[in-house]
């Protein structure tokens, strides 16, 4: 498959699934309201970062290597199973001892939540090795349409879905959607990956130098996603601490569209990892197109949340959500340096370089750190959107460095539009 029917098979759908995803948010937090709201999205980020612990960073090594030599599909993913039995029990053992950190969630299905969630990360990982982009974009976002109606059907029938119930087990039911409709996709996923490479578990046998390489890989992979997820989520920590509940509902808000903003980088970051590993010199200026598209592309979202945005974030989210606006304006900028920043670690960890990865994000994660931590008591919650661009913005300047050194392409090749670049993104809209 080629680069440019990667891009669209990996994007097409998943902007279907974009907007279903953020009319999820809206049914959240139009049942629950903004100070709960973010108390429950708050817990959600914590059981994300266990997602983040415990997947232990190797489905980029299972693309990796399963790019590298596809017959050893087959043993990598009989690794998985008797893997997810035990991060089940470690995330419920974790959860027992910290239970004030996940509301009123059921640390049994909290410890499904997360183990679904890994082990989505860890076949989809099988299906970019292989390029098979379209049939796990088309389950997602069926997945994510019924996530979405039974969603709808709680705001709409509060009165009979909800009736009764306390704020605790509001959060619960809406939890256990979440859950449901994630352990589902994970059985259909898998399935359907087995169905269509019918030649996963023939003549297989244990590799132990594979299992050596895969856990060396993982290691810098795993560092650099605790870095990135802190890095997203440090801010929610110090705002929750010194500010409102209301300010923490409306910056949560700010962040999950922010969020929203990283998903064409993230869908383009998981075309780029794959073809980088086996590519040549010449595929750092597809790259770099690839920046140039999107840096445009969140030009123009800047300029229509500028105009739009004071009216139409609170028209959505309710009339308690007045301070995303400012939030979005502040961290715009910040958002398009992790999205650059997402396709060039894509790159990056394709050539196996991930020390470069590391140096950025650590690079980030601590002046965000230390700007939330010196100014958020004082400042509050708008000297954490300023932090997070600034640390973000820091992350980029460190990947530009190392990309441009060794693609010799000069900076301004990254920004700068050209009339080629349109024509090629009128060709993907064509398709």
């Amino acid at each position: 498959m080629q680069l440019k029917q990667a891009l669209i098979k990996n994007t097409g759908w998943n902007f279907i699934g974009l907007f279903f995803t953020f009319t999820n948010n809206i049914f959240i937090v139009r049942v629950l309201g903004a100070a709960s709201s973010g108390s429950f999205f708050y817990s959600i980020a914590f059981l994300i970062l266990l997602v983040i612990l415990l997947r232990l960073g190797i489905e980029n090594g299972l693309t990796y290597f399963g790019a590298k030599s596809q017959s050893s599909t087959g043993f990598l993913l009989s690794l998985l199973i008797p893997l997810s039995v035990l991060q089940w029990l470690c995330c419920y053992f974790v959860l027992v001892k910290f239970k004030l950190a996940i509301q009123s969630f059921s640390p049994v299905w909290a410890s499904t939540f997360v183990t679904a969630n890994i082990f989505l990360y860890y076949i989809t990982a099988f299906f970019h090795a292989r390029k098979q982009f379209s049939a796990i974009n088309i389950i997602s976002t069926i997945s994510t349409l019924i996530q979405c109606l039974a969603l709808g059907y709680c705001y709409f029938n509060q009165g009979a879905a909800l009736k009764g119930l306390g704020i605790n087990d509001t959060y619960t039911q809406l939890f256990k959607i979440l859950t449901i409709t994630t352990v589902l996709q994970v059985i259909v996923t898998l399935i359907v990956f087995v169905v269509q490479n019918k030649d996963v578990f023939v003549g297989y046998s244990f590799n132990k130098k594979l299992v050596s390489d895969l856990v060396k890989y993982s290691g810098f992979n795993y560092l650099n996603a605790i870095l990135v997820f802190l890095g997203t989520r440090m801010d929610f920590y110090f705002v929750e601490k010194y500010c409102t509940l209301g300010e923490l509902g409306n910056y949560i808000q700010a962040a999950k569209i922010g969020q929203l903003g990283m998903v064409l980088p993230g869908l383009i970051g998981g075309v780029v990892f794959p073809f980088a590993i086996n590519s040549g010199n010449g595929f750092s200026e597809k790259v770099a197109s690839l920046c140039r598209l999107v840096t445009s592309l969140f030009i123009f979202v800047f300029i229509g949340i500028l105009f739009l945005g004071y009216f139409l974030f609170p028209l959505l989210l309710g009339n308690e959500f007045t301070l995303v606006y400012k939030i979005v304006l502040i961290t715009i900028i910040g958002i398009t340096c992790m999205g650059l920043s997402i396709i060039l670690m894509s790159y990056f960890e394709g050539k196996n370089l991930q020390k470069i990865i590391l140096y950025s994000n650590a690079t980030a994660l601590g002046l965000i750190w230390l700007g939330d931590y010196l100014l958020v008591e004082q400042f509050g919650y708008l000297a954490a959107a300023s932090v997070f661009t600034i640390g973000n913005f820091a992350g980029l300047v460190i990947f530009l460095y190392f990309f441009t050194k060794q693609s010799g392409l000069r900076i301004r090749t990254m920004f700068v539009v050209r009339r080629s670049d349109l024509l090629t993104l009128f060709s993907y809209l064509k398709v």
